[in-house]
C-alpha cells in the first residue's frame, strides 16, 4: 500500500548513525559504548584558535556529585541536555549552529582521554 498524498523528505546531509544535534530536543544524541550513568558539559580556552572549545565528561557512576544523570535513549544514544548557560560561552560559529538551527545536524565527536575507569572525555564539534 502507497501514500500517495505525502512527500518523503530526505536530507542527505544528516546521518542518524552518527552523533548529531537534535534542534527538537534542544541536546546532542551521543553514540557511544561507554556505559555511562551521568554526564557534564566542560569548556576549555585554546589558545591556537583563541576561542572556547565544547567537551562532554561521561561519568560511570552515578554517584558524582556534579554529574547529570543519564540513560540511553530508545535510539541507543545518550540524549545530552546543553544548557543556556553553556552554550552562550561557546566560539560564535558553534553557539549560532545550536541556538539558530531548524533542523537536525551531524557533530564531530572526539575521544580525548578517559581517566581511571572513572570517566571518559569527548570534544563536540561541528562539521
Amino acid at each position: 500500500m502507497e501514500i500517495l498524498d505525502y512527500n518523503v523528505i530526505r536530507n542527505n546531509n544528516f546521518d542518524r548513525t552518527k552523533s548529531y544535534f537534535s534542534c527538537y530536543y534542544k541536546s546532542i544524541i551521543l553514540f557511544t559504548d561507554y556505559d555511562a550513568k551521568s554526564y557534564n558539559f566542560a569548556v576549555r580556552y585554546n589558545d591556537i584558535t583563541k576561542s572556547n572549545e565544547l567537551y562532554v565528561i561521561l561519568y560511570n557512576d552515578d554517584k558524582v556529585d556534579i554529574g547529570i544523570p543519564i540513560v540511553r535513549d530508545a535510539n541507543t544514544g545518550f540524549k545530552l541536555y546543553i544548557p543556556n548557560k553553556v552554550i552562550k560561552l561557546l566560539y560564535t560559529r558553534i553557539r549560532n549552529s545550536f541556538v539558530m538551527s531548524k533542523d537536525d545536524f551531524n557533530i564531530n565527536v572526539k575521544f580525548v582521554e578517559e581517566r581511571n575507569d572513572f570517566c571518559i572525555i569527548y570534544h563536540i564539534d561541528i562539521e
